[in-house]
């Protein structure tokens, strides 16, 4: 006798496990569309990341593009 059952069993219990997965995410967004929608402007983050990769298929850094996301904070000027 083999731990876990025949093949097809094997397979099946595969198989109900990641549809319950699937459906649980599908219900779960959802769910939780109302309270977070998706943004207005959804292809922003696309296009960062496509320019990216055009910088570099160029040769170019990736990172470039250093101010997405940064704060801009005031120098701090040590006292003399």
């Amino acid at each position: 006798m083999s731990i876990g059952g025949s093949g097809t069993a094997r397979i099946a219990l595969i198989v109900a496990l990641l549809a319950g997965y699937a459906v649980i995410g599908v219900h779960r967004q959802a769910v939780s569309l109302p309270d977070k929608p998706l943004p207005e402007f959804l292809m922003e983050d696309y296009n960062c990341y496509g320019r990216a990769l055009s910088r570099w298929r160029a040769g170019e850094s990736p990172y470039a593009d250093h101010h997405v996301g940064r704060v801009s904070r005031p120098q701090v000027v040590p006292d003399p």
